[in-house]
C-alpha cells in the first residue's frame, strides 16, 4: 500500500488581541536644550526624570553634539584651550545625580547623542567595537534608552551571578577615550586601552571623569534563547532564599512585596533552541510544506478561539505499511513541540485535525462559561444526546470526563494515543523509552536512548 500522510498537528499560538486597549509611551524630551535666546541664555541640561535630587537646575554655557571621534576632539581640545570645564550627557541621561552638570553655569555640555554607529563587528572573536551604541551582551539592566557609555561609566547591570557577572562593563575588552592634553599635544588625545591595561580598570567605571567614551569594544556571545517565568511566595524564608536563589538560576531576580508578606521570584535561564540541537530532526515536517502558519481573528463561537491567533500545522508522513507501534525518526522532537505548544504555551487544538493526545483536556481552555453555554444548547437541540458518540462525549467533558480523550495502553504513545508517562507507552524493545524533554522538560516524548 502507498504511503499516505496525516496531519500531527494544528496548533494555536494566542497573538495580541486587537480587542485589548494598548498601553502607549513617548520617549522623554531632549535633555540638553539650549535656549534660542543665544549663547547668553546658556544650555540647561536635566535628566530623564525631569529633576534632580536637590531639585536644582543645572546649566551650561554651550552644548556640542558631535557626530565622530574627530569632531568630539576637536569640540575637547577647544574647551581645553580655553580652560572650560566640560561634562558628557548621554541621550536621556537616566542618571539621577547630577553626574552631567559642569561646575557652575559657564561648563561646557558634551552630547553623545549622534555617537551611536557600530564601528566594526569580528564574527571569528565575537567582538563589537561601537560608538555609544546600545547592544544585546549577555547581561544587561532592565531599562529602555540606555546607553554603552552611560552604562559602563555607572556600573549599571542586570542580575546575574553567572558567567563575569551581570554588569556590562565586565566584558568591555577595549576602549578609546578622549581627554584633555597639553599643548605640545594639541590639548586632546586619544587614549587606546585594550584587555590587560591597567588603566581599562578605571576607565571601565569612571563616573565620567577621565574623558569623554568615543568607542567601545564588547566581548558577545553567541545568541541564545530564555525562559521566564514567574513563582509567587510567602516571605517567611527570604532571608535564607536570597543568596541561594542567585546561584540557581542565571538571571533570577526576586521582587519582594513586604506589605503584603510576599515575594515573586524570576525564574530565568537560558535554554537552547529544540530546533538547533538537530536541525535535521524537523526536516520531516517539510517534506509535505513545513510549518504552515495561518491567522485567524477571534469569535464569539463558544467553541472557538477567544483572541486573535495564529494556527500552526505542522504535516508529517506515516506509511500504513508501518505496524502501529513502531517508533517514527525523530518523533520526540515533534511530540515536544505538541506538547511545548499545547501545555506551556495553552495552545488550542484544531477540532478537524490531531490525534487523541492533543484534545486531552481542550474543552477546559474555552472557559466555563462558553463551555456551559454550549451545553445548554445542546441540551435543547438534543437532549437525548443522538448526535453525540463515545469519542464527542468524552472530548467535550461530558459524563465527567473532564475532556480526557487519551487512550492509554502499550504503544499508545507512538500513534498520539497518548503522552507516555511509563516505557511501555513507547517501544522499549526497539530502543524507544518515555523521556523528558531537551527543552521542555516537563514534556514526555518517546526517544531512543542512545539519543539522548
Amino acid at each position: 500500500m502507498a504511503p499516505i500522510h496525516g496531519l500531527l498537528i494544528i496548533l494555536i499560538a494566542v497573538a495580541i488581541s486587537t480587542r485589548c486597549p494598548l498601553a502607549g509611551a513617548s520617549a522623554p524630551p531632549p535633555v540638553v536644550r539650549c535656549d534660542s535666546g543665544g549663547a547668553a541664555s546658556g544650555c540647561p541640561i536635566t535628566n530623564a526624570y525631569g529633576t534632580f535630587p536637590d531639585r536644582s537646575t543645572c546649566h551650561a554655557a554651550a552644548a556640542a553634539f558631535p557626530e565622530s571621534e574627530a569632531e568630539l576632539l576637536a569640540v575637547v581640545a577647544n574647551a581645553t584651550a580655553a580652560g572650560s570645564k566640560m561634562k558628557v550627557a548621554t541621550r536621556f541621561s537616566h542618571s539621577v545625580p547630577k553626574l552631567a552638570c559642569p561646575a557652575g553655569d559657564h561648563g561646557l555640555i558634551i552630547s553623545t547623542t549622534s555617537l551611536d554607529h557600530v564601528i566594526s563587528i569580528d564574527v571569528a572573536k565575537r567582538e563589537i567595537a561601537v560608538a555609544e551604541a546600545g547592544l544585546a551582551v549577555p547581561y544587561t539592566p532592565y531599562w529602555l534608552g540606555l546607553t554603552v557609555g552611560g552604562m559602563i561609566s555607572t556600573g549599571a547591570h542586570g542580575s546575574s551571578l553567572g558567567g563575569n557577572g551581570s554588569a556590562v562593563h565586565k566584558y568591555v575588552v577595549g576602549m578609546r577615550v578622549v581627554t584633555p592634553a597639553p599643548e605640545t599635544e594639541g590639548y586632546t588625545k586619544v587614549r587606546v586601552l585594550v584587555a590587560g591595561d591597567p588603566e581599562l580598570d578605571a576607565a571601565k567605571v569612571s563616573l565620567g571623569v577621565l574623558g569623554v567614551i568615543s568607542q567601545v569594544t564588547l566581548a558577545l556571545q553567541p545568541m541564545f534563547k530564555r525562559s521566564v517565568r514567574f513563582e509567587e511566595h510567602d516571605d517567611s524564608d527570604l532571608a535564607e532564599r536570597v543568596v541561594a536563589f542567585g546561584a540557581e538560576h542565571e538571571f533570577g531576580d526576586i521582587l519582594w512585596y513586604p506589605g503584603h508578606g510576599k515575594a515573586v521570584y524570576r525564574i530565568d535561564d537560558r535554554v537552547p533552541r529544540l530546533r538547533d540541537l538537530n536541525p535535521s530532526a524537523l526536516c520531516g515536517v517539510e517534506v509535505y510544506y513545513g510549518v504552515l502558519m495561518r491567522y485567524v481573528r477571534a469569535s464569539t463561537a463558544y467553541l472557538r478561539k477567544t483572541e486573535d491567533s495564529v494556527d500552526f500545522d505542522l504535516t508529517y508522513y506515516r506509511s500504513l505499511r508501518d505496524e502501529p507501534a513502531s517508533p517514527r525518526l525523530h518523533q520526540d522532537v515533534i511530540e515536544e513541540v505538541q506538547q511545548m505548544a499545547l501545555r506551556r504555551y495553552g495552545g488550542l487544538p484544531h477540532w478537524g485535525k490531531n490525534q487523541n493526545a492533543a484534545f486531552e483536556g481542550a474543552i477546559g481552555k474555552y472557559g466555563a462559561a462558553r463551555v456551559a453555554a454550549f451545553m445548554a444548547v445542546k441540551r435543547v437541540y438534543d437532549p437525548d444526546g443522538l448526535f453525540s458518540s463515545e469519542w464527542s462525549d468524552q472530548v467535550l467533558g461530558i459524563g465527567g470526563g473532564g475532556g480526557g480523550v487519551s487512550v492509554v495502553r502499550d504503544g499508545c504513545a507512538l500513534e498520539e494515543l497518548c503522552v507516555c508517562s511509563q516505557d511501555s507507552h513507547c517501544a522499549p524493545g526497539k530502543g524507544y523509552l518515555c523521556q523528558p524533554g531537551r527543552v521542555y522538560k516537563e514534556a514526555r516524548v518517546c526517544r531512543r536512548v542512545d539519543d539522548s
